[in-house]
């Protein structure tokens, strides 16, 4: 389980590291080629900015979720633990 939350961390840190700023630079190449229109540069950026907004708040609710469950399981086991301690304690 801790794989799987560190993997997804992971990818959103990555994703989030291509700032806009480093997208335009890598776009340049296309535009001064007239591969791409600036128009359309413009719009990949926006496009992939709001992807990127949209999967990090994915990411987001996704670890919420995890550890919310996580904590939930961990919770259960003490309070079996606790109660079977309080069995020997009285036995």
């Amino acid at each position: 389980m801790l794989k799987t939350v560190k993997g997804v961390f992971s990818l959103g840190l990555r994703a989030a590291r291509l700032t806009k700023r480093q997208a335009e630079k890598h776009l340049r190449p296309f535009v001064s080629r007239r591969l791409m229109s600036k128009a359309d540069a413009k719009n990949l950026v926006g496009a992939m900015l709001r992807e990127a907004r949209s999967e990090g708040s994915r990411v987001k609710n996704f670890v919420k979720q995890e550890v919310k469950r996580e904590l939930s399981k961990a919770r259960s086991a003490v309070s079996r633990r606790r109660s079977k301690s309080a069995k020997k304690k009285r036995l």
